[in-house]
């Protein structure tokens, strides 16, 4: 059975789904399968082995058919053999050597003798050397790792053994940029290229979010930068604590302290200080999957306030010449 029939929604789960639903069940003839390529390091456990032989109700194999080599199961096969069996029970699978050894990975980490962590990290190794698109998470999940031992595991290898790609496969079968300013470019340029392409078809085309090509239309709308720039190396506690002094600095100005207006202005800015550390300790707890999505919020509320600094130091700078100009005028 071939394996897109069990691609559902352009998941990359569609391992899991094969292995997991009933297939049509073959004969074959021992004689006729070949081995598959060994996940194991170390080799076969003879004493694993050896236990098959008096197992009984075991499941079919798995076997590439174009190939016929074992996909799953080689143990039961030699079980069969010393058994003198003349045939055994096997699911066909019609994919590409690729995929085989993809199905035969999730296998051996779903059900009986568990790899090891060196064989997991062997195999998902290989899947990178196959499928460099695919993204850490992808890999590790296929490969029954941790996201952080995949990305180590693509750093280690040279760019000769794995393609340095620009852009990831995700699980759900859609590609990213590996920067958001990767995509923020791409979209800046479709939008140069034809102002009449809808929003969704510029994220289609660009592999990033319906929100990230608004934000990039409307900087593109101001003469911004559709990138979004990186951060001075500032820690939070020194910006916090270096926005505190400047509250305090207006906090004991008269002509601030002494009018409405200018107790309303405080109060909002001593709330947004308050509301920027608890952004910083509730932020830190996001979900990996929305953490893109918080940092476009946080790069929105960012541009309001740099609008708000721009608009105040042009005032400013207005006054300050017509009071050089009034002062030459005298």
């Amino acid at each position: 059975m071939d394996k897109t029939s069990f691609d559902q929604g352009g998941q990359l789960c569609w391992a899991r789904d094969w292995l997991a639903t009933e297939s049509p069940i073959a004969q074959v003839p021992v004689a006729s399968l070949t081995r598959g390529d060994s996940l194991r390091l170390q080799g076969e456990s003879k004493a694993q082995a050896a236990l098959m032989v008096d197992a009984v109700d075991v499941p079919p194999i798995v076997v590439h058919q174009p190939t016929m080599r074992v996909i799953d199961g080689w143990r039961r096969v030699t079980a069969a053999t010393v058994r003198h069996q003349d045939t055994i029970a096997v699911r066909f699978f019609n994919g590409t050597s690729q995929e085989a050894f993809v199905l035969a990975v999730t296998a051996n980490i779903t059900h009986g003798l568990p790899l090891s962590p060196k064989d997991r990290k062997a195999a998902a190794a290989r899947i990178l050397s196959m499928y460099p698109e695919w993204s850490d998470r992808t890999i590790a999940s296929t490969a029954g790792l941790s996201n952080h031992t995949v990305a180590v595991i693509r750093q280690k290898c040279s760019a000769g053994q794995i393609a340095q790609l620009n852009r990831r496969l995700g699980r759900d079968g859609k590609t990213y940029p590996l920067t958001s300013n990767a995509g923020r470019q791409a979209a800046a340029e479709l939008i140069r290229a034809d102002q009449g392409t809808s929003v969704r078809e510029v994220a289609r085309q660009a592999g990033v979010s319906v929100g990230t090509v608004h934000n990039v239309r409307a900087r593109l709308a101001h003469g911004v930068d559709p990138a979004v720039q990186k951060a001075r190396a500032v820690s939070l506690p020194f910006s916090l604590a270096r926005g505190q002094a400047l509250f305090q600095r207006l906090r004991k100005n008269p002509s601030v302290s002494f009018n409405d207006k200018g107790r309303a202005m405080l109060d909002v800015l001593s709330r947004s200080l308050h509301v920027a550390q608890e952004a910083h300790d509730a932020t830190r707890a996001a979900p990996e999957h929305c953490r893109d999505t918080v940092a476009e919020f946080a790069t929105v509320v960012s541009d309001v306030w740099s609008r708000i600094a721009q608009d105040l130091r042009t005032q400013a700078r207005t006054v300050q010449l017509a009071t050089t100009f009034n002062d030459k005028a005298l």
